[in-house]
């Protein structure tokens, strides 16, 4: 059986990674992708959450609240999150963000070892989402881990997302005027277990759309991965 989870909005974005200065020899991860450009123009931080332990299968909620110093337009927006596991036993698991149930993040963690604690760092490009950043915005991390006598690695997480406003020289670029989830489960995910299975959500559009656009991440579940 073939169980995939998806996730989907209807706009585009780009995902990257950031390339951080690495020590030959090092047990931490090393990312081989290049980080998200930025504007010279000096951003505002909003943080989302910070510090977040992760030793269960609860989400964490959180809140988005727009900077007013930098009320927008933005000519570019990008999520930055930094997570780490301590030294033990545990399985890679899946991390979510969402902000107004939609994805913002998607992605798996890193194994520890009895000696290693990993840490890393992702980003995002979100400028194709700036208008899910106008207005405040509940949200949640779904990052669940079983942590027990056997399975012992706790995760832990902080996450922030960066508003550039946009100048003569990094003008803020069209974006969707809206942005909308496709399934409001925690973190964003929907389960498609078989071909029997559905995400057929309701909207009710204005009647001027010139281009939707559906941006979808597609995971396999453990049973296809090993």
């Amino acid at each position: 059986m073939f169980r995939i989870a998806r996730l989907a909005v209807l706009t585009l974005v780009s995902l990257a990674l950031p390339l951080g200065a690495q020590t030959v020899g090092s047990p931490n991860v090393a990312t081989a992708d290049p980080a998200v450009p930025r504007p010279s123009t000096t951003p505002c931080a909003v943080q989302l959450y910070s510090n977040f332990e992760f030793a269960d299968f609860s989400p964490k909620p959180f809140t988005y609240t727009p900077p007013a110093a930098c009320p927008g337009p933005w000519s570019k927006v990008v999520l930055e999150a930094d997570f780490s596991v301590t030294a033990g036993r545990q399985f890679d698991r899946t991390a979510q963000i969402a902000i107004g149930h939609v994805n913002v993040y998607y992605g798996t963690t890193q194994e520890p070892s009895a000696s290693v604690s990993p840490s890393w760092h992702v980003e995002r490009d979100l400028t194709d989402y700036s208008s899910l950043f106008r207005t405040a915005q509940s949200g949640e991390v779904n990052l669940g881990n079983l942590v027990n006598s056997t399975f012992t690695g706790i995760l832990h997480g902080s996450a922030r997302v960066l508003l550039y406003p946009a100048s003569g020289a990094a003008p803020a670029p069209r974006t969707a005027d809206a942005v909308l989830p496709l399934s409001t489960a925690p973190g964003g995910a929907a389960l498609l277990a078989n071909t029997a299975s559905t995400l057929a959500p309701t909207f009710s559009l204005p009647t001027n759309v010139e281009v939707g656009r559906l941006d979808e991440i597609g995971r396999a579940s453990c049973r296809e991965r090993v």
